[in-house]
C-alpha cells in the first residue's frame, strides 16, 4: 500500500512538474516604439528649465533639486543614439532672468515664460515648484517567535513568543510641473505629482530607517523620469509566447528544424530563426500556423512589422479554433503599428 502511494504521489509531482515547465513556454523578447504620451510635447525640442520654487514644502524642501533632474535627464534623453532635445544652458537663463528682472523661481505666467523663451531661442520652457515634503513616523509593536530550551540535538524545543517594538516612516512629496509653448505663449502641460511611500524599521533588525532627504531624492528621481517619458517617444520591451509546438504532421528532419529555429530564438539568433522558418514555411507550403506565427514573432521582433502583420493573417487564417496567441498578435501587430508611425511622426517635426 506504501509502495503505491508513493508512486502515485510520485507520478502527480511529474505531471504537475511537466504542466508547470509547459506552462512558461519559450518566449521571444520584442522592442517596440511608443509615441510620448503628450503628442504636443514632442514636437518641442529646444527646451529650456526654469529654476524650479522649492521653498513653500516642509523641512528642507529646497534640497528636492527637481528642476536640476528633471534638465539633466532631458539633455541626456538618446533616441536611436541622438539626442532628441537641445537643451537651453541653465546659465543663459540665469542671465535672461537677470537682465529682464524675471523673478528667480516660480513663474507661472505663460506670457512672461514665452517671453523669457523667446530671448533664450527655446521652443518651450519647463518651470514647476515643490508644493509639500513630509515624513511622519508611527509606532506599533509585532509579535515574534522563537524557539528556546532545545536539547543537545537542537529538538524538543519550547516556543517563546515576544513582542519588538516597529516604526513605520511614511516620506511624502507633492509637486506640479508645467510646460508652456514659447510661439504660441499658452500651456502644453501641466502635471500634478503626489508621492508617498513607507519604510519599515522594528528593533529585531538592523536596516536603518531613511532619512527626509533619502526619501525625497527616491520621489524626486521618479517624477523627473515619469514626466521626462511623457514627453518623449521611447522604446519598451515586452515578451511574446510561441507556438513550441508543431500544429500539423512533418517530416523527421523538418521537425528538428522547429526544433532548432525555437532554440535560435533562445539564444537571441534572430537571423538564424528567420531563416529555418522561411525555409520551412516553404517547404510545408504554408500549411502550419505554428510556423507562420513564429516566423511572424521573429519579424516583429526586428521591427518589420507589416512582415510580422502578413504571417499573422497566414497563421489566423489555418486555425480552426481560436488560438490564443495568434489572436493576440493580430490585435498588437496593428496597435504597434499605429504607435510606431506616431512615434516616427513626433520625431521627424
Amino acid at each position: 500500500m506504501k509502495q503505491t502511494k508513493a508512486k502515485i504521489t510520485l507520478a502527480l509531482f511529474t505531471l504537475l512538474l511537466t504542466m508547470l515547465i509547459s506552462g512558461c513556454g519559450t518566449h521571444a523578447t520584442i522592442k517596440a516604439l511608443e509615441p510620448a504620451e503628450i503628442d504636443r510635447a514632442a514636437s518641442l525640442k529646444q527646451i529650456g528649465v526654469l529654476p524650479f520654487d522649492e521653498r513653500k514644502g516642509n523641512r528642507d524642501s529646497h534640497n528636492v533639486n527637481l528642476g536640476p533632474k528633471i534638465e539633466a535627464k532631458l539633455a541626456s534623453y538618446q533616441l536611436d543614439g541622438t539626442n532628441y532635445f537641445t537643451v537651453v544652458s541653465r546659465s543663459d537663463l540665469d542671465k535672461l532672468m537677470d537682465e529682464q528682472k524675471f523673478q528667480r523661481s516660480g513663474l507661472v505666467d505663460e506670457s512672461k515664460i514665452a517671453e523669457l523663451g523667446r530671448l533664450a531661442g527655446a521652443q518651450a520652457l519647463i518651470s514647476g515648484s515643490v508644493s509639500s515634503t513630509s515624513l511622519n513616523d508611527s509606532r506599533h509593536n509585532e509579535k515574534r517567535s522563537r524557539l528556546v530550551n532545545c536539547d543537545s540535538k537542537g529538538k524538543n524545543c519550547q516556543r517563546q513568543e515576544y513582542t519588538v517594538n516597529c516604526t513605520i516612516r511614511t516620506i511624502g512629496m507633492g509637486a506640479q510641473i508645467r510646460m508652456v509653448d514659447v510661439s504660441r505663449g499658452d500651456l502644453v502641460t501641466a502635471q500634478t505629482y503626489t508621492e508617498s511611500k513607507n519604510w519599515k524599521q522594528c528593533s529585531d533588525t538592523s536596516t536603518p530607517l531613511p532619512a527626509l532627504e533619502q526619501g525625497i531624492e527616491i520621489h524626486s528621481d521618479k517624477v523627473a523620469n515619469d514626466f521626462v517619458s511623457k514627453i518623449t517617444p521611447r522604446y519598451i520591451t515586452f515578451k511574446v509566447k510561441l507556438i513550441d509546438k508543431l500544429d500539423v504532421k512533418l517530416e523527421k528532419s523538418q521537425e528538428e528544424k522547429f526544433k532548432s529555429a525555437i532554440a535560435f530564438i533562445k539564444a537571441d539568433r534572430l537571423d538564424r530563426s528567420e531563416a529555418i522558418f522561411v525555409e520551412l514555411l516553404e517547404e510545408t507550403q504554408q500549411q502550419s500556423y505554428a510556423v507562420a506565427y513564429n516566423l511572424g514573432v521573429v519579424n516583429e521582433a526586428a521591427a518589420k512589422y507589416q512582415d510580422a502583420k502578413n504571417l499573422y493573417a497566414i497563421a489566423d487564417s489555418l486555425t480552426t479554433k481560436p488560438v490564443k496567441q495568434i489572436d493576440e498578435a493580430i490585435n498588437r501587430i496593428e496597435d504597434l503599428i499605429a504607435k510606431q508611425e506616431r512615434a516616427q511622426e513626433q520625431m521627424s517635426r
